[in-house]
């Protein structure tokens, strides 16, 4: 939940960043993720099905935050929105 949280603190403190559509996308896809796995943590249910989808979740993560820190990954996003 490391992306959540910064993302959270970054809209209290700093505003809403200026993304483009493609970022924004992103930006929400790595909320999702991360609170899919998060989900599926806290339940703890077994099964193939459900570890399947766990690790599908986290490898998605890791495409789309190319396992950058937070603050990284939101400064690329924002320099990628001004192209």
């Amino acid at each position: 939940m490391k992306y959540i949280k910064y993302f959270s603190t970054f809209l209290k403190v700093k505003g809403t960043p200026h993304l483009n559509s493609d970022q924004l996308r992103r930006l929400l896809n790595i909320v999702a993720m991360e609170t899919t796995i998060k989900n599926l943590e806290e339940l703890q249910i077994t099964g193939s099905k459900v570890y399947k989808m766990s690790e599908n979740s986290k490898t998605s993560l890791k495409q789309l935050t190319k396992e950058l820190p937070p603050e990284a990954l939101m400064e690329e996003m924002m320099r990628l929105s001004q192209h």
